[in-house]
């Protein structure tokens, strides 16, 4: 009697382990997305109050990625820059989808690739076709790149000071008067690429 009291015991004893670990293992995960949430809804709200890059329309580019991972420590370090831009953007190239969680949905501005442009090329093509009518400042960046907070002011400060566009291995900056047409029907895919279509 005694034996089979103990056998019982044990196994309600494991049963409450195992119910134990499940429930933690499910509220550990839960605050780290409400984390996520929680940072990028004070970010988003910041950035708001920022003072804009410059006069103008700006606007920064990420490179495609399906990493959801990359692309938030990316957008973040960008909603902690010293200054705002009027647009982030994101094109998805042809073929490709990407379900983006409802707080990058809000920063980020997603278009579609009607045609294969390149690697880089599919991230500012079309948004050049889109911009053709202004001077607008762009800056390409390298997702799943952290940048940190006075990135864009130095890249302007580069752009103005050198009057061409600027490429460093984290990204460049530009504006959509300084390409040639010829950006419109070369595929590019690497930053050394696209400079060979700044006018000089």
């Amino acid at each position: 009697m005694r034996s089979s009291l103990a056998v019982v015991l044990i196994i309600t004893i494991i049963i409450l382990v195992i119910l134990t670990v499940v429930f933690s293992c499910k509220k550990s995960s839960a605050p780290k997305m409400d984390n996520y949430k929680s940072k990028a809804e004070k970010l988003i709200a910041k950035y708001k109050d920022l003072d804009p890059l410059c006069p103008g329309r700006s606007i920064t580019i990420l490179t495609f990625t399906e990493s959801i991972e990359n692309i938030r420590k990316t957008v973040n370090s960008l909603l902690e820059q010293s200054c705002s831009v009027n647009q982030l953007i994101m094109t998805v190239p042809a073929n490709k989808k990407i379900n983006l969680p409802d707080d990058l949905k809000k920063v980020i501005n997603v278009y579609e690739s009607g045609k294969d442009y390149g690697e880089i090329g599919n991230s500012i093509v079309p948004t050049l076709l889109r911009e053709a009518e202004s001077d607008t400042i762009v800056i390409i960046v390298k997702t799943g790149t952290i940048y940190n907070k006075h990135f864009l002011r130095d890249m302007l400060a580069m752009l103005q000071s050198e009057d061409s566009a600027i490429f460093k291995m984290s990204g460049c900056i530009l504006t959509t008067g300084m390409l040639s047409p010829s950006v419109l029907k070369s595929k590019i895919d690497t930053f050394d690429q696209l400079e060979t279509h700044v006018i000089r």
